[in-house]
């Protein structure tokens, strides 16, 4: 699942939300006026991204 907040509440309240994403594996969204700037999501979710990285390597 996606959940979507804004800059200025993730600085508010960045432990709950980082409790949030290690407790559920669900991937946050952060919006700067609005639109998607960035993503804070689960070490899980990270290791399989970087997996997912070197196997499309050029070599």
């Amino acid at each position: 699942m996606h959940v979507r907040t804004s800059s200025r509440k993730l600085r508010e309240n960045w432990r709950a939300f980082l409790d949030h994403v290690t407790a559920t594996d669900d991937r946050l969204v952060v919006t700067r006026h609005g639109q998607p700037v960035a993503a804070l999501v689960s070490l899980g979710d990270l290791q399989v991204l970087e997996a997912a990285e070197e196997g499309c390597g050029d070599g």
